[in-house]
């Protein structure tokens, strides 16, 4: 997320990897990876634990943002506020989930992996 158009600085970053079941329906592994949330880039531990063995629906993603400030006091700088970067990761988390909910659900051919999916 930027709100500059002169130069590539993000203001937030998140970077979500999600490894599911055979079933497609449990978090069997998570990653969240935050950028320009703090002084060099960081995972976020207590989010990713939430996902971790939960079901795949909505609201495991809101109960992993919830948790989001255990794992980073974001920086206040001119390119966002601490309290805006937190609010576009969480909201981030969330949409990331529904997006990926969705992309598994439409899909019919469940041998195709999660990271072909965005490949496509």
């Amino acid at each position: 997320m930027s709100k500059r158009y002169e130069d590539d600085i993000s203001a937030c970053l998140l970077a979500l990897r999600i490894d599911l079941d055979n079933t497609l329906s449990n978090i069997m592994e998570a990653r969240i990876g935050l950028g320009g949330m703090s002084s060099v880039p960081l995972l976020a531990k207590h989010s990713q634990s939430k996902l971790l063995n939960s079901k795949f629906n909505e609201v495991s993603f809101k109960n992993a943002a919830q948790v989001l400030p255990k794992d980073v006091t974001p920086l206040s700088d001119v390119r966002a506020s601490r309290e805006y970067r937190m609010h576009v990761i969480q909201r981030l988390i969330i949409q990331s989930g529904k997006e990926l909910f969705n992309q598994i659900k439409h899909n019919t051919n469940h041998a195709m992996s999660i990271s072909q999916i965005y490949k496509e």
